[in-house]
């Protein structure tokens, strides 16, 4: 059986135990012909070769609640993946029910296809771009605050605000009274480039809404409100 993995997410994780990646990597009923079936599977690092190109990525992008690896796996034989959330396979053990973390990073992806593009064209990163939106509507934020609200951890914070002020895009400055804290705020050229993006953002909003529609963004962050305020 030859088997096509695409990779999909990087970062660390659990490795899936062996039983559980055999059962994955054979199929248990046989193929029809011509039509593979894909099924998602979180690995660790260690389990697949990087492949080209994969050692430039900027590791600052990746989510706080990143669970680990996101592999799809063509099996042909296998039931149909897309008739169950991220790839749940029925009849599966409960160790294999529907992953929500990986589905929000699905979707995550799914939604940032609609903007990345604009985000090239004007040489800024996601990171980048969550920055300058935050602090335009914030006005001056505490680095740590920063972080927090554009959801980059602090170790990272700190390489992309050293980035963005070398750009010219945002000023560092510690307050008189405590030397320890580092406030954050846009320049000139920061703000002048939220305004001229501005308009292009709000298109490629309209195109999202227009293929999900305005009910169900209101409906799905209505649900995300929720599910971010919650506590263990």
């Amino acid at each position: 059986m030859k088997t096509d993995i695409r990779l999909d997410a990087l970062q660390d994780g659990s490795s899936l135990p062996a039983d559980a990646r055999q059962d994955v990597m054979s199929p248990q009923t046989a193929a029809s012909p011509g039509q593979p079936q894909t099924v998602d599977v979180p690995v660790s690092l260690a389990d697949v070769p990087l492949p080209a190109g994969a050692a430039a990525l900027d590791h600052d992008s990746i989510p706080l609640a990143d669970p680990g690896f996101l592999l799809s796996v063509e099996c042909p034989g296998r039931p149909n993946a897309g008739a169950s959330p991220v790839g749940l396979v029925p009849g599966a053990s409960p160790m294999e029910r529907p992953s929500l973390t990986l589905a929000l990073l699905q979707a995550r992806e799914a939604a940032m296809l609609f903007f990345r593009p604009l985000l090239n064209r004007h040489g800024l990163t996601e990171q980048q771009w969550r920055v300058i939106r935050v602090l335009y509507r914030h006005g001056v934020l505490e680095s740590h605050c920063l972080a927090d609200l554009v959801c980059i951890l602090k170790p990272s914070m700190t390489g992309v605000l050293q980035r963005m002020e070398r750009n010219g895009m945002v000023r560092r400055y510690k307050a008189s009274h405590d030397q320890r804290r580092v406030f954050v705020e846009l320049t000139e050229a920061g703000r002048t480039c939220f305004e001229r993006m501005s308009g292009e953002v709000e298109n490629s909003y309209a195109r999202l809404q227009e293929k999900f529609s305005e009910e169900k963004i209101h409906q799905l962050l209505m649900l995300l409100d929720e599910l971010r305020v919650l506590h263990p």
